[in-house]
C-alpha cells in the first residue's frame, strides 16, 4: 500500500512539473520584444549606439521582475537605408519588463544616414520589432528625450491632463503635480492591457529636480473610456527653470506629451519672492528620528538629543504623523520642546499603520526657521 502511494505521489509531482513548464511556454508565447533605445525617429551622433529592449508582460503580473534568459537567442539586424549591414544573435543575461528594459548589445555607426534596427525572439511571438533613426554629425549633444520607450505623435485617443503646466518654488520645496488620464476604449482595443503613467526629466533639468514619489492610481471604465487620477512628486534641488515631460504609456509606446515647467527661484537673489516663501527659512540643523514604538492607540516617538549649539537656535521639535506614507492627506502635527527627546502621540486608530517624521522648528516674529524633514519611520498601532 505504501509503495503504491509513493508511485502516485511521484506521478502527481511529474504532472505538476509538466503543467508549470507548459504555463511558462504559453506565457512567453504571448509576449513580444520591443526596442526602447535608440528612440524611433530620433537623430544621434555617429559612434557606438546602444540597443536596449524590453518585453510586453506575459500572463500574470511580472512588473519590475526579471527572468532567466531561457528565451534566447535574440536576433538583431541593422540596416542602412534598405541594405542589411549587420546581423547577429546574442544571449543576454536576463529579461525585464520595466519601461526602460535592458542593454543587450551595441553597434558602431560611423557614417551619417538613416538606419533601422530590428529585433526578434523566436521563443516569444517571433515578431520583429523595429526602430528607424538618423545618424548625423550635426545632432545635438544635449539629450532632450530619454532612452526609454518610443514616443508617437499620432495619438489614437490616449490622453494625460495635468492640473497645471507651470509651478513656482524655491530650493528645498517639493512640487506635487496632479494629473488625470483618459483612454478611448475603442482605440485601446482588447490587446492593449498594459497602460501606465510615464514621465521623463530632460538632461538639462536633472540637476534641478529629482523624482520623489508617484501615487497609486486605478483605472475605472466610464462612458466608453478608461479614466484615472493621480499625482507625482518632485524635489526642487537648486534655482533654475526645470522641465518635466509627462505621457500616457500604452504597450510601451508613449503618447500625448505634456511639458511641465517648474520655475525654482533663489530667495536671496529675488526681490519678488512670495511672502509665503520669504517667511520660511530652512536654516536649522536636522534632527535624527531614532524610533517609533507602538502602544495601545498611541505611538512613542524618540529622537536624538540636540547639541548645545542646536538648542540655541531650535525651540521646538515638529512631529508630523499620517496614515499616508507620502504625507499628502490626513496629516496631523504635534510640537514638543527641543529640550526633550521623546513624545507620546495619543488618540490614534487601533490596528492602523502610521508614518512619522520630525524636524527642528523655531518661530521668530513672522519668520519660521525649520530644518529638513527626517527620514520617516512607521509603526502599526496596537
Amino acid at each position: 500500500m505504501k509503495k503504491r502511494t509513493c508511485i502516485r505521489l511521484v506521478l502527481l509531482f511529474a504532472c505538476l512539473a509538466v503543467i508549470l513548464t507548459c504555463s511558462q511556454v504559453i506565457a512567453w508565447a504571448e509576449s513580444s520584444v520591443r526596442i526602447t533605445k535608440p528612440v524611433n525617429g530620433s537623430t544621434i551622433k555617429p559612434g557606438s549606439v546602444e540597443i536596449w529592449t524590453t518585453f510586453d508582460q506575459p500572463q500574470g503580473d511580472w512588473s519590475g521582475k526579471t527572468l532567466a534568459a531561457d528565451y534566447t537567442p535574440v536576433s538583431i539586424r541593422v540596416y542602412k537605408g534598405s541594405t542589411l549591414i549587420d546581423e547577429n544573435k546574442i544571449t543576454p543575461s536576463g529579461v525585464s519588463f520595466t519601461e526602460k528594459g535592458d542593454r543587450i548589445a551595441a553597434v558602431t555607426l560611423s557614417e551619417n544616414g538613416t538606419y533601422t534596427i530590428k529585433v526578434s525572439v523566436p521563443k516569444t511571438s517571433g515578431e520583429w520589432h523595429s526602430v528607424t533613426f538618423n545618424v548625423s554629425d550635426s545632432a545635438s549633444s544635449a539629450v532632450e528625450e530619454d532612452d526609454g520607450p518610443a514616443y508617437s505623435s499620432a495619438n489614437p485617443g490616449y490622453f494625460i491632463r495635468p492640473e497645471k503646466t507651470s509651478y513656482t518654488a524655491v530650493p528645498g520645496d517639493t512640487v506635487t503635480i496632479k494629473f488625470s488620464m483618459e483612454l478611448d476604449l475603442n482605440a485601446l482595443g482588447s490587446g492593449n492591457r498594459f497602460t501606465y503613467y510615464s514621465d521623463h526629466v530632460p538632461e538639462g533639468s536633472k540637476s534641478l529636480i529629482g523624482y520623489k514619489a508617484l501615487s497609486e492610481y486605478k483605472w475605472v471604465e466610464k462612458d466608453g473610456k478608461y479614466v484615472t487620477d493621480g499625482y507625482v512628486v518632485y524635489d526642487c534641488k537648486k534655482a533654475g527653470t526645470a522641465k518635466l515631460y509627462m505621457y500616457t504609456l500604452v504597450n510601451l509606446t508613449r503618447y500625448d506629451k505634456q511639458v511641465i515647467t517648474i520655475n525654482i527661484k533663489d530667495p536671496s537673489k529675488s526681490s519678488t519672492t512670495s511672502a509665503a516663501a520669504s517667511s520660511v527659512k530652512k536654516d536649522l540643523a536636522s534632527v535624527k528620528l531614532l524610533s517609533v514604538k507602538p502602544a495601545k492607540k498611541a505611538l512613542t516617538v524618540k529622537w536624538k538629543k540636540l547639541t548645545s549649539a542646536g538648542l540655541k537656535k531650535t525651540k521646538k521639535i515638529e512631529i508630523q504623523y499620517s496614515t499616508d506614507k507620502l504625507f499628502k492627506k490626513a496629516v496631523k502635527t504635534k510640537y514638543a520642546s527641543a529640550k526633550t527627546t521623546s513624545v507620546k502621540i495619543k488618540g490614534l486608530k487601533s490596528k492602523k499603520k502610521y508614518y512619522v517624521r520630525i524636524r527642528a522648528y523655531t518661530k521668530s516674529g513672522s519668520v519660521k526657521h525649520i530644518s529638513a524633514w527626517s527620514a520617516k519611520k512607521a509603526a502599526k498601532v496596537k
